[in-house]
């Protein structure tokens, strides 16, 4: 992709930080305050087409299980990384078996 950088216009006497450019083909022009919050747009914008292609290549069922996981997290207060974390530390004793030998068990 192409790299971006802020421009710097004045619009109606004020100083603005101005994206110009495509996205998913489309021309897009936004105006900022600073330009460190325009280079946050367009960092996003960056990662945008990598998080779609890795959404598109789910499976429906996996996507409904994905939804579904997120809203049950966001009612119970957790993010769905810290449930999976959790998940993985204290079901770790019912999936691993220790391994020790005839005489230990």
């Amino acid at each position: 992709m192409k790299v971006i950088e802020p421009k710097k216009w004045k619009v109606n006497g004020d100083v603005r930080w101005v994206f110009d450019g495509k996205i998913n083909g489309k021309r897009k022009r936004e105006q900022f305050n600073t330009k460190e919050a325009c280079k946050l747009f367009i960092r996003a914008q960056t990662k945008e087409p990598l998080i779609a292609a890795w959404w598109s290549e789910l499976t429906v069922s996996e996507r409904v299980d994905i939804h579904a996981s997120h809203n049950r997290a966001k009612e119970d207060g957790l993010s769905l990384l810290s449930a999976v974390e959790t998940h993985s530390v204290h079901a770790r004793g019912k999936t691993f078996l220790r391994k020790m030998t005839l005489k230990e068990a």
